[in-house]
């Protein structure tokens, strides 16, 4: 079972005060009233080629609900005061495609970052998310995996402190895996 995947009925999981009085908080996917946010971010004209999800709200909601239900996987939702901004799923890496590259520890897992248009938002939730997937002591590595031709996904990760492993070929894609250990985590 995925180390960090929480009870069913929690609330929020973890909190951070930035700027202005602002909170950063993460919690568990909330599909019913989450969904219909996500759909919006994952299906407008401006990001198909960075993360598309089968058409209809049905097969989103089908997806995420596979997620939840998976002992090896959840999602979580990253909100800024009370407005979602972030969808983050974690998966073991040992349970997806790139365990059959690599060869993951039980405690490294593949983080699939989904966020509000940029346009909209630039807060640093990915950074708020490392310290509380970090504060579990089992905690292992984690993997990111863009398409290799995902060249903004890349920047980013390395400008957050993931450091480039290599190139895979998965299923449905190329991947450039990206890795932050938490000796890398805690030196930042």
């Amino acid at each position: 079972m995925l180390f960090c995947k929480p009870s069913r009925k929690s609330g929020i999981l973890y909190e951070q005060s930035i700027e202005k009085g602002q909170t950063l908080s993460i919690r568990s996917l909330k599909i019913k009233q989450d969904l219909p946010v996500i759909q919006r971010w994952a299906m407008p004209d401006y990001w198909p080629e960075l993360w598309s999800l089968p058409g209809g709200i049905e097969n989103v909601t089908a997806i995420y609900q596979f997620v939840q239900r998976n002992a090896e996987g959840h999602s979580f939702v990253g909100l800024l005061d009370e407005h979602l901004i972030c969808v983050i799923d974690l998966f073991a890496a040992s349970s997806n495609d790139v365990g059959n590259h690599l060869s993951p520890s039980p405690h490294d897992c593949m983080i699939r970052f989904l966020q509000e248009p940029p346009s909209v938002t630039k807060i640093p939730i990915v950074t708020t998310f490392l310290h509380w997937y970090f504060h579990f002591p089992q905690a292992g590595d984690l993997l990111a995996g863009p398409g290799i031709t995902n060249y903004e996904t890349c920047r980013e990760l390395e400008a957050l402190g993931f450091v480039f492993y290599r190139n895979i070929m998965l299923a449905k894609k190329a991947a450039s895996i990206y890795v932050m250990s938490r000796k890398r985590f805690e030196s930042l």
